[in-house]
């Protein structure tokens, strides 16, 4: 069984949840990074190495659909919103809500890394990035 056939499923999965984002890219890649793997498919690293980079992947496209929906706001400046990610972040008055965004949406660490990097327990980690959103999505609206 060759590898795409033995992660079809996975990347229907793929392809569902992003082909609504416009983002078909992902599930192309997808795609690329599993055919890459099949260049020597006697080494089973290679397609784990190939699994790994597809969930980097995905990772960071949810990351992404968080702040453009879960905060109302974009990482650049537009013409509706003359404010970056990067600003209004910086208006948070709590250092360590800042230092769990700017790790998690900049360095795309994990909750739990963020917990191990900070020295906090992975639930305390989740409670303050909850509020961080919604204390950011209040000061975006009123901006």
């Amino acid at each position: 069984m060759d590898i795409l056939t033995e992660h079809k499923d996975f990347l229907n999965r793929i392809s569902n949840k992003y082909k609504y984002l416009g983002k078909e890219d992902i599930y192309n890649q997808a795609v690329i990074y599993l055919l890459e793997a099949c260049a020597d498919p006697e080494i089973k690293d290679n397609e784990a190495y190939a699994l790994a980079r597809i969930r980097t992947l995905v990772r960071k496209a949810d990351r992404e659909k968080t702040i453009n929906y879960g905060l109302e706001i974009n990482r650049e400046e537009t013409p509706g919103n003359n404010i970056s990610f990067e600003e209004l972040l910086d208006k948070l008055t709590n250092n360590t809500q800042k230092n769990i965004l700017n790790l998690y949406y900049n360095y795309g660490f994990t909750q739990k890394e963020i917990a191990e990097s900070l020295g906090l327990s992975q639930q305390y980690v989740s409670k303050l990035y909850k509020k961080s959103l919604s204390v950011l999505n209040k000061k975006a609206r009123d901006l």
